[in-house]
């Protein structure tokens, strides 16, 4: 009796050693999936032990800053990370420069590489032009209204057919002289 109780926790202790270190030796898969992303390095797809932690790979998306979707710090099991992009945005600032604002918004929020909106303004009788393209904004912009009035004197371009002509318009003057 008393060696069979011997063998049986002999073993009930080989079992549980066996258990532990197979337990101890496990591997997962963690598999990155770059949701459209591009690899620059690391590995997508890695062998992790149990309780330890995959090493996210570098990827980038034009305009987009990479998040995941899942923690991959203490791997339990087979895991698939997934990238999440988010849109990269920037501030646009129209400065009326005394003018008035006649619609649209004077600051905006865009996407990285998308236009901002004009917005309508005028000073006085003149509408307003900006000294900066925000057609694809790539940074913080900001961004000054002009008139083409510089000293009081407005200057408009004209194409003829034939020849071009600068016209200048005082302010005070009822007509235009070439110039």
């Amino acid at each position: 009796m008393r060696k069979t109780i011997r063998n049986y926790g002999l073993a009930v202790l080989l079992c549980c050693l066996c258990v532990l270190l197979t337990a101890c030796g496990r591997k997962y898969t963690v598999t990155f999936d770059l949701n459209g992303g591009t690899l620059l390095s690391g590995e997508l797809v890695q062998t992790v032990e149990e309780g330890q932690s995959a090493a996210a790979p570098q990827a980038e998306l034009d305009n987009y800053r990479l998040s995941w979707d899942r923690n991959f710090s203490a791997i339990t099991g087979d895991t698939v990370v997934t990238a999440k992009w988010i849109p990269i945005r920037y501030k646009v600032s129209f400065d009326l420069n005394g003018g008035e604002l006649i619609s649209g918004k004077t600051e905006q929020v865009v996407a990285a590489g998308s236009a901002a909106e004009a917005p309508e303004a005028v000073n006085g009788d003149l509408q307003l032009s900006w000294d900066k393209d925000f057609s694809k904004i790539t940074g913080d912009t900001n961004t000054e209204a002009v008139t083409g009035v510089e000293d009081g004197v407005l200057t408009v371009g004209m194409e003829c057919a034939y020849a071009s002509y600068n016209w200048t318009q005082m302010d005070d003057s009822n007509g235009a002289v070439p110039i």
